[in-house]
């Protein structure tokens, strides 16, 4: 009788240790899940864009220094009467357009952000409007990003039937053909009475010279087909098929510019022109 008392006892303390174990391997499963669940979770901002997108927006900023420093304060900065210094900063823009438009795969809503974007660049275009007429800003860099995006929003089924390495050249095809397009004289091609006809302000925005003016200018064509070629080049990233780098942190002060592009971009003209203000009146 001791015997079968002690052995149900021993039973039930294995049965106990057993329970426990179980739910110890159970917990420890769960948590495992849950790290594997947040490294996966955090696995989906690919950083290295970021840290580009940071990168390349530091010498836009630099121009636009040299720029305010030149016309707006009246420092002689020779480099800025010549072509060079538009083609350098031309180049980088290009690389932020194309990396936008590689962006726009990745995006929940492309017509959401490019509403947001534009409702900024109005806000600038208010700003410079009233405080200073002579550096108006009618269609610049955020105007043109928040027409691409709500127009890659609304053409998203059509971009995904076509393959993407054509859909790249087909782009960089057209850029090419409508990069000098500021140049054609619309009046000659059309001819008088239809030019007359239409509304320049439109044909301005489209990238037509029509006499009118915008301190910061970036028209549809040919920026537009340099966005859509990076549209179609990111169409790889959305499956996420990359190499572990394009997920490692490699500078946060960049990174974090880079992912806080579009106020840091609407806030530095402020800012420069404050501190330039403030610089050369009392110093």
């Amino acid at each position: 009788m001791i015997k079968i008392l002690y052995s149900n006892k021993k039973n039930k303390r294995k049965d106990g240790r057993t329970m426990e174990d179980k739910n110890r391997t159970e917990n420890t499963e769960k948590a495992e899940e849950i790290k594997s669940t947040a490294s996966i979770q955090n696995r989906k901002r690919i950083v290295l864009l970021d840290t580009l997108r940071g990168l390349l927006l530091i010498p836009v900023i630099l121009f636009h220094l040299l720029y305010d420093l030149h016309f707006m304060f009246g420092a002689e900065i020779k480099i800025m009467n010549g072509r060079g210094i538009y083609v350098f900063r031309d180049c980088f823009v290009s690389l932020l357009i194309l990396l936008s438009g590689i962006c726009c795969n990745l995006s929940r809503s492309n017509i959401k952000r490019g509403i947001k974007t534009l409702g900024c660049a109005l806000i600038i275009s208010l700003v410079t409007g009233i405080i200073i007429p002579e550096e108006f800003v009618f269609f610049g860099i955020l105007h043109f990003f928040g027409t691409a995006m709500i127009l890659c929003g609304l053409t998203w089924r059509e971009i995904k039937k076509v393959p993407p390495t054509a859909g790249c050249i087909a782009m960089i095809l057209l850029f090419l053909l409508t990069y000098g397009i500021y140049d054609v004289n619309l009046s000659s091609v059309l001819g008088t009475g239809i030019y007359e006809g239409m509304d320049k302000y439109v044909l301005f925005i489209l990238g037509f010279n029509t006499r009118c003016y915008s301190a910061d200018y970036y028209p549809l064509m040919p920026w537009i087909f340099m966005f859509f070629t990076g549209v179609f080049a990111g169409r790889g990233i959305k499956e996420r098929k990359l190499p572990e780098l394009f997920y490692r942190n490699f500078c946060p002060v960049i990174t974090w510019i880079g992912r806080n592009t579009l106020w840091i971009y609407m806030l530095h003209q402020p800012v420069l022109y404050a501190v330039l203000t403030i610089v050369f009146r009392f110093f």
